[in-house]
């Protein structure tokens, strides 16, 4: 039975689904934001698009007003920095 709920719980945070107390839908504004920024950062420096998925986006985005476009535009600032980073590697 605990395998079970282990497994389940596995499943629902891979397929994208946000729990309450998990994360709030700010959040997902704010991964969405990480992980385009990450692609176009990435891009801009080596011409080409990410061969492998952009990171994970950072567990506790940083403290920003409730407001989706700022948390976009937030984690699209850290993503770009961060695929630039990778892509000058």
């Amino acid at each position: 039975m605990r395998l079970k709920k282990a497994f389940a719980l596995v499943v629902l945070s891979l397929s994208g689904f946000s729990v309450p107390v998990l994360g709030t839908s700010i959040d997902n504004h704010f991964c969405d934001g990480y992980k385009t920024g990450y692609s176009a950062g990435y891009e801009q420096v080596t011409g080409q698009p990410p061969v492998r998925l952009s990171p994970l986006c950072p567990l506790k985005p940083p403290d920003t007003p409730a407001n989706e476009k700022a948390e976009f535009d937030r984690g699209y600032d850290m993503g770009f920095k961060a695929g630039v980073r990778d892509g000058s590697r």
